[in-house]
């Protein structure tokens, strides 16, 4: 027995190493597959229509707006050599969604040729001569939600009755129009606008009750001698607002209650107010979530300018043509500003220390500080602001001497500057794009100060 099961088990172990353990199969490679190539964006194909725009718009000194796939979708034009045909031509661009057209020329006409572009977000027509017909045409286009109509003088009062029908208006600018202030009640009316601009128009306290109303106004714009602080108070029922304007008003000391009770008031504007004088401007003080400060025209003191120390969240600060304050209080007030992006500062008692200070602020964007008594020394002191992108200095002219402005130079991010138009030499703007090469160049004179 034991002999017979020693012959199997030698039979078994040659059978074994005859056939080879089985050996583990190798991992299946998959077959080399060829490097993947990013596909290429498709470029849009300009066609006739955009090419032709493009070529008239920019013989008439507009400009066009591109989308990410090139197509035109805006369309500015400001140049009363603008004609219907031309018009005609743009409104072949169904994708377009903002246009700009000035000038008398531009009539209802106008208006009615570019009554087919469905997608129209923006329409911006200043100085023409359209009627409340063209408002008829344009509420019919579902996608608009601005409408900037700065000084049309054919509109009707009835106009303000047709703007509630444009069903998802949200910003409208009608500044300088004729429109009689019981007109103006039907602004009460326009329930999903967000921004107002009624700048030179006869808005009085009686219209602000009216404006009250509305639960979406997020900013207003108003220039007119009817406004008290009776009509502020009147706004500050729209708890939405954040952004103030308030030009040649009647408004007083007392009204920055109305103001404080704005409770997510960002932005306030006061030019001109007579009656808005130190004593008002010491009671600013309080508006701590201020982001944008704006005064002037306005009688002050250096004790009303220190009241200012508290908002230190500014971002952007104006202090222009402000009486009785000095160089030392200006300094030491904008050294409690530690988030200052944008200051201007128009004929004020500033000058070299002043942008020594302002040279070592390295959040700036933007400086304005046309008339006043900065001299080549302290535009030396602001190229140590290598942010800078915005720069205004005109009205120095007597100041700033040429040789001195070629320190400009040393900026390499500009995108505006405005010089004295002593300065508009060719060499010196050739120099300063050669480190600026995207900076708009304007020479101004004191007299255009707006």
């Amino acid at each position: 027995m034991k002999t017979r099961l020693a012959i199997y088990c030698f039979i078994i172990l040659a059978v074994v190493s005859f056939s080879g353990c089985p050996q583990p199969s190798a991992p299946e490679v998959p077959p080399e597959q060829p490097a993947a190539t990013p596909a290429k964006p498709e470029t849009s194909r300009v066609t006739p229509e955009e090419k032709a725009v493009r070529e008239r718009v920019t013989q008439l000194g507009g400009t066009c707006t591109n989308n990410r796939e090139g197509k035109i979708i805006g369309v500015r034009i400001e140049n009363n050599e603008l004609s219907l045909a031309d018009v005609q031509m743009i409104a072949k661009l169904t994708d377009l969604e903002s246009i700009r057209m000035t000038g008398p020329s531009v009539t209802d006409e106008y208006v009615e040729a570019i009554s087919g572009l469905t997608k129209l977000k923006s329409v911006d027509i200043e100085n023409s001569n359209i009627t409340d017909k063209s408002l008829e045409i344009l509420k019919t286009l579902p996608e608009i939600e601005t409408l900037s109509l700065r000084r049309n003088v054919e509109f009707t009062d009835q106009a303000i009755a047709l703007f509630a029908e444009f069903p998802n208006l949200k910003t409208l600018n009608i500044l300088y129009n004729g429109f009689s202030p019981a007109s103006l009640f039907g602004l009460g009316k326009l329930t999903s606008v967000q921004s107002l601009d009624l700048r030179a128009l006869q808005v009085g306290d009686d219209t602000l009750l009216f404006i009250a109303k509305l639960e979406n106004l997020e900013e207003i714009h108003i220039r007119s001698t009817l406004v008290t602080n009776a009509g502020i108070a009147f706004l500050k029922r729209c708890k939405n607002l954040k952004i103030v304007e308030l030009q040649d008003t009647e408004i007083s000391r007392g009204c920055t209650e109305h103001f404080k009770e704005m409770g997510n008031l960002r932005s306030l504007r006061i030019f001109r107010a007579k009656e808005f004088g130190a004593e008002a401007i010491l009671e600013l003080g309080v508006l701590t979530n201020l982001e944008t400060l704006e005064l002037r025209g306005m009688n002050c003191s250096n004790e009303a300018l220190k009241a200012l120390k508290s908002l230190t969240a500014l971002k952007t600060l104006e202090l222009s043509e402000l009486t009785d304050v000095d160089e030392e209080t200006v300094i030491d007030v904008l050294k409690t500003f530690p988030k200052l992006e944008n200051i201007r500062m128009f004929a004020m008692p500033v000058g070299d220390a002043t942008a020594a200070y302002l040279a070592t602020v390295p959040t700036l964007k933007s400086i304005g500080i046309p008339a006043t008594a900065i001299t080549d020394k302290g535009l030396e002191s602001l190229t140590a602001i290598q942010g800078l992108t915005s720069l205004d200095i005109h009205g120095n002219k007597e100041l700033i001497t040429l040789e001195g402005a070629r320190i400009l130079a040393r900026f390499k991010n500009l995108r505006r500057l405005i010089i004295p138009e002593t300065l508009d030499d060719n060499a010196l703007k050739s120099e300063i794009l050669k480190s600026s090469p995207r900076c708009v160049i304007t020479p101004r004179t004191y007299s255009q100060e707006g």
